[in-house]
């Protein structure tokens, strides 16, 4: 029989040091991959939605960004991933949220990104929302 105690443990919380906010994490035919809020690790160390990768969920590696460059549609921070990611036809798919501004969507070929930006797909000053957060999405099947 094993051991309970935590410190016996192989697993160490967090996963990834320093910090990945809101992660999504996505099972893809060459790992896993994570993608985070928008972060500054340390002064002038700044992120646009960090992607980590692994072969076992406990090793992360840093593997990038998900945008190249930060979406323009809004001047705040991507604030959250959307709670999974979507594969249609080769092409990956994230639902993010700047701020509370809205809600957008990024495509990519690979999951580790880089993802292009197809810009705000719900505004929270257009429509009955008073704020948008933590996108999620559901996939349907005919």
């Amino acid at each position: 029989m094993g051991s309970v105690l935590p410190e016996d443990s192989l697993y160490r919380n967090p996963v990834w040091e320093p910090d990945l906010s809101y992660p999504s994490v996505y099972s893809a035919a060459v790992g896993y991959f994570a993608i985070g809020a928008d972060n500054e690790w340390s002064p002038g160390l700044f992120y646009t939605a960090p992607v980590l990768g692994s072969n076992d969920l406990m090793n992360w590696k840093l593997r990038g960004q998900a945008f190249v460059t930060k979406p323009s549609w809004s001047d705040k921070k991507i604030t959250s991933i959307s709670a999974g990611f979507a594969k249609t036809k080769g092409t990956y798919y994230i639902f993010y949220t700047l701020g509370e501004d809205g809600i957008g969507m990024g495509a990519s070929k690979a999951p580790q990104g880089p993802f292009t930006d197809y810009g705000m797909l719900i505004n929270a000053s257009t429509t009955a929302l008073s704020q948008t957060t933590n996108p999620l999405f559901f996939s349907v099947w005919f």
